[in-house]
């Protein structure tokens, strides 16, 4: 469908995770990262992640990225993509994260999604199906964060309005506050939840068909749908509302039923932090009824179209980053996969054992030995007897 794709061209590490200095070229659209667990492989795809987004694709504390014993960590990409050629640049200390473009200071973090956009698949994922809605929710801002700046603005808007609230609902329970002073943030609270829930409604209008028709090609059998359920929807109603004006006046009749229940409970209790998107092969909930292996074809069908959907809003594919998941699906599903989702981007592929991938996937490109923070090409990791490990 489109033909442009994000290239990253070049990748430096400075103590970053288990890196020391790492200074790696990526010509070409395909790239294995082959080793045992622990050597860096799932370090590298974090790396680009967060210059990419700004953020770890993993829990737990920014300081937590800088190699032990280090003052700080830099993680530097040459791209190119329809922006032009650029260099971004993330340097992480104890105190904090700061991104330069260019070598020019950036702000906020956010503005890195304006240059550089990625799919991340991690084996996590493949429990997206049966996992709880704040994974499917967490699936979809993903994607639109990275793709659309209205989106993402009104997201963290939306999630600073809750906090608030959420505090002013605590101390009112506490008998430190009124409920009049909700006013002002529940108007706050319509407006930005309203436009969260209005565009997650047309990316899943739009994502659905590309669901429907990638799990055609993976799997040749059972219709998928995907259905938004925003958090006001009934279970008699099939279909989200994507009327903006319609979705604000369903926020605004909920927030006021809701009101006494949350006086006294002290947290927001209606909102898009509620809603849910639903899985469906041939009418039947994926969630309740599919077996494990349709699980993991609907998860590919959804990360398939994430990425065309992606493309459509950008203009260009996002690099695809696959973090050791090819290895936890049977070789059908990797043939399928790898026929519809890659060659249309720039892949980055993590695997423990290369036996684990799809015939002929070496050959098509290139391939990286990684072991203690170090990468080689395989040949020259051939020619010196370090393959192993």
């Amino acid at each position: 469908m489109w033909g442009e794709a994000v290239r990253i061209e070049g990748l430096e590490l400075i103590s970053f995770r288990n890196y020391t200095r790492l200074a790696l070229s990526l010509p070409g659209s395909l790239h294995l990262f082959l080793g045992g667990n622990g050597q860096g492989k799932t370090n590298l795809l974090e790396a680009i992640y967060l210059v990419a987004t700004g953020r770890s694709m993993r829990a737990g504390r920014d300081e937590e990225m800088i190699r032990w014993g280090a003052p700080q960590a830099e993680v530097r990409l040459e791209a190119e993509s329809l922006r032009g050629r650029y260099e971004l640049q993330v340097v992480l200390t104890p105190r904090g994260k700061r991104a330069y473009v260019n070598g020019n200071w950036v702000r906020r973090l956010g503005e890195l999604l304006e240059y550089l956009s990625a799919v991340l698949f991690v084996p996590d994922d493949l429990h997206l199906v049966k996992g709880g809605p704040e994974a499917r929710r967490r699936y979809l801002d993903g994607q639109l964060v990275q793709a659309l700046p209205a989106y993402r603005e009104a997201l963290a808007k939306f999630q600073r309005i809750l906090r608030q609230r959420n505090r002013l609902l605590d101390r009112i329970g506490q008998g430190e506050g009124s409920a009049g002073s909700l006013e002002v943030w529940d108007a706050a609270f319509v407006e930005e939840a309203s436009r969260v829930i209005h565009r997650r409604a047309l990316a899943v209008e739009a994502l659905s068909p590309l669901a429907a028709e990638a799990h055609q090609r993976v799997a040749g059998s059972k219709e998928l749908s995907l259905r938004y359920r925003p958090y006001f929807l009934e279970e008699t109603e099939d279909e989200a509302p994507t009327s903006l004006d319609v979705i604000r006046e369903r926020v605004e009749a909920s927030l006021r039923e809701a009101r006494p229940l949350e006086l006294r409970r002290g947290t927001s209790l209606v909102g898009p932090q509620r809603d849910d998107l639903e899985m469906t092969l041939d009418g039947r909930s994926a969630r309740r009824f599919a077996s494990q292996g349709e699980q993991r074809t609907v998860v590919l069908a959804c990360k398939i179209a994430e990425l065309e959907l992606m493309a459509s809003y950008l203009g260009e594919y996002p690099v695809l980053l696959l973090d050791d998941v090819l290895s936890e699906l049977d070789p059908v599903r990797q043939a399928a996969f790898v026929e519809v989702a890659m060659g249309r981007t720039q892949t980055l592929v993590t695997s423990t054992e290369a036996t684990s991938l799809p015939a002929g996937l070496r050959e098509q490109g290139r391939s990286y030995r990684v072991r203690a923070g170090q990468i080689q090409p395989e040949e020259e990791a051939l020619r010196d007897g370090s393959v192993g490990g």
